[in-house]
């Protein structure tokens, strides 16, 4: 089953709320497991102008961010990042979605794929000390050489800083997206974000 509908995205998008949470309800009961589908439900719920939705879907939003096992699912844990935007000026809500990546990389260790997509993730929103800090199998060299290609250098043996005052020196003087400036994307470089 296809879980990234048009037909629902399409509702989404021409704010059909009820006729995206219904479509989104019914693919649930055929896969009752589908976080994505979860997330995509709470995001309809919270988007939807209507009080008692709303706080459903704070609510169901406060229940996943605590469920045990944690969400793993990639798509879902983006999908639930791009809801979240919404309230970027919440702090308890911008730590539950830390922890939401966090829980679910500690889940699962091994899983290279996940790891890497939230360090990319965090070096994309120009979080440096959040992206060298995921203990991740991507390892330390993806993270200098992206901090190098965001500064728009070519030569990765160059003395990077390594302090955290010097990252967020450096950070304050060179924001992210840099080397767009130079004529290169992220595209270029192969990196990805959920967005």
């Amino acid at each position: 089953m296809n879980l990234q509908d048009d037909t629902l995205n399409n509702f989404i998008a021409a704010k059909q709320w009820k006729q995206a949470f219904n479509l989104c309800e019914k693919k649930l009961k055929k896969a009752p497991g589908s976080d994505y589908l979860l997330v995509t439900k709470i995001k309809i719920l919270i988007f939807w102008e209507d009080p008692t939705r709303f706080q459903q879907g704070l609510k169901d939003l406060e229940s996943l961010f605590e469920r045990k096992p944690p969400v793993a699912d990639i798509e879902a844990l983006c999908a639930l990042d791009m809801v979240l935007e919404a309230f970027a000026d919440s702090g308890h809500l911008s730590t539950k979605q830390k922890q939401t990546w966090q829980r679910a990389a500690v889940s699962r260790p091994q899983d290279a794929k996940l790891h890497s997509k939230w360090y990319r993730t965090k070096f994309d929103e120009g979080d440096f000390k959040g992206a060298q800090q995921v203990n991740a199998p991507v390892g330390k060299l993806n993270y200098y050489a992206d901090l190098d290609f965001a500064l728009g250098s070519s030569n990765l043996d160059e003395e990077l800083p390594t302090s955290q005052d010097a990252f967020l020196s450096l950070h304050s003087q060179h924001p992210p997206n840099l080397g767009a400036k130079y004529g290169r994307t992220r595209e270029d470089s192969g990196a990805g974000s959920c967005l």
